[in-house]
């Protein structure tokens, strides 16, 4: 092996070398894709024929649609459709099969039981852990293994596959997805102190999705959504009032480096 190692860049004279810099990095970024989430969402195909557009297709998105309650994604409160003109050139784009991708189906206005009682009509409107818990169960656990932990896991696996998507491809199926698990996590209120670690990682993930230098393309685009920084706020109120050591400790650096790079401040100010 140490005679291998010691030839390896002679195997192929005409490769570049790998940017082991990077590296690190991407196994954060790739932590939790397994490859049932890969086939799941991807289905043999590769994600760099998916391309949808440029980064200069992607639309911005204001946060007016958490002003409605159905959080309906993507479409003005009177749900006439795309707010943009990007948004409607992208989305045209995604009609042609072969750059869409497949993502687990998550609809944020469908988060109450059936047959509700009052009080969990009012609950579960705003908090979405009832959704969560469903998605985790049924779309995201297999027959065989039912096991939470495997579900929140292809959960999260999902949220990178969709960032990567992103990052890799300008695939709008992946902001749009990206955009719906981060909203779920963050407004699933009551799902916080039942599965902690689901959390735990969470933050984990997006502290490393949101990191990159300031003229990156990434940045510049979460740092013009409105919808993740109010997002974030709700997502710390909900941690501040929980008895969960680890996982105000881990908010703490995401808060600490959200400041630096966007000089967000989730401290409420006083109205006098």
């Amino acid at each position: 092996m140490e005679e291998f190692y010691a030839d390896i860049r002679e195997l192929d004279p005409f490769l570049g070398p790998y940017p082991y810099e990077s590296y690190k990095r991407w196994q954060k970024l790739t932590s939790h894709i397994s490859e049932k989430v890969v086939d799941k969402v991807l289905q043999n195909r590769n994600l760099n024929t998916m391309m949808s557009g440029s980064q200069n297709d992607l639309p911005v998105f204001s946060s007016d649609y958490l002003k409605d309650e159905t959080f309906d994604l993507g479409v003005d409160s009177k749900g006439k459709g795309p707010k943009t003109t990007n948004e409607a050139r992208c989305t045209e784009k995604n009609k042609d099969e072969n750059t869409r991708i497949i993502f687990t189906s998550i609809d944020l206005r469908r988060s109450i039981p059936q047959n509700p009682s009052n009080e969990e009509l009012a609950k579960y409107g705003m908090d979405k852990s009832h959704l969560l818990r469903s998605l985790i169960n049924n779309e995201f656990s297999s027959k065989i293994n039912v096991m939470i932990q495997v579900g929140y896991n292809n959960l999260l696996g999902e949220l990178q596959l969709a960032y990567l998507a992103l990052l890799t491809a300008f695939n709008y199926d992946g902001f749009e997805q990206w955009k719906k698990i981060v909203a779920l996590i963050c407004y699933s209120e009551e799902a916080i102190n039942q599965i902690p670690d689901l959390f735990e990682n969470f933050i984990s993930i997006l502290r490393v999705q949101l990191e990159g230098k300031k003229d990156d393309f990434m940045v510049d685009l979460f740092s013009s959504e409105n919808f993740l920084n109010e997002s974030l706020m709700f997502f710390k109120e909900t941690i501040d009032d929980t008895n969960l050591p680890e996982l105000k400790k881990k908010w703490l650096k995401l808060e600490k480096h959200l400041k630096t790079q966007f000089g967000w401040s989730f401290v409420e100010e006083n109205c006098i």
